[in-house]
């Protein structure tokens, strides 16, 4: 009887830790480098991510400078955020802000997927002033994400 007590007991105690292990939450957190192709050739940046959960911001550093990373979203192994690069005005005059909703999944420790470029006209983003699929909006195109130095 105190075998069997035993080994149902060991038994309990192993079945409560597997929800832990089956739903073990995606830890993006730290430093990763995303890159993609443009038409103006590679687009490399270094982003630091800091996770509470299922969701994370950021910061993004490439050749515009720093950029913030926002609406970061994990669900499983689908991921996606948001990034606004600073646009400089051609031949001078007030910039603009392209937002960039990046949308993928972790597969092997590397996120791949897309970024859909929803308005480049007038006003930019989602849901503003230019936005959806009228003059000046891209199709999406293909990115991935390396944890830094790995």
């Amino acid at each position: 009887m105190i075998r069997s007590t035993r080994l149902f007991f060991s038994a309990a105690a192993g079945l409560a830790l597997l929800p832990a292990a089956l739903f073990a939450q995606t830890d993006l957190s730290g430093m990763w480098t995303l890159t993609w192709e443009t038409p103006r050739g590679e687009q490399s940046f270094e982003i630091e991510i800091e996770q509470s959960e299922t969701t994370f911001t950021g910061m993004a550093e490439g050749p515009r400078g720093e950029m913030p990373i926002e609406e970061g979203e994990i669900d499983g192994d689908d991921i996606s955020f948001v990034m606004t690069i600073s646009m400089p005005a051609r031949g001078g005059g007030q910039g603009r802000s392209l937002e960039q909703v990046f949308e993928g999944k972790l597969v092997d420790g590397k996120i791949e997927g897309e970024i859909q470029m929803p308005a480049m006209g007038r006003g930019g983003g989602r849901g503003g002033a230019g936005g959806g699929a009228g003059r000046g909006a891209r199709g999406p195109r293909s990115f991935t994400m390396e944890r830094a130095g790995g």
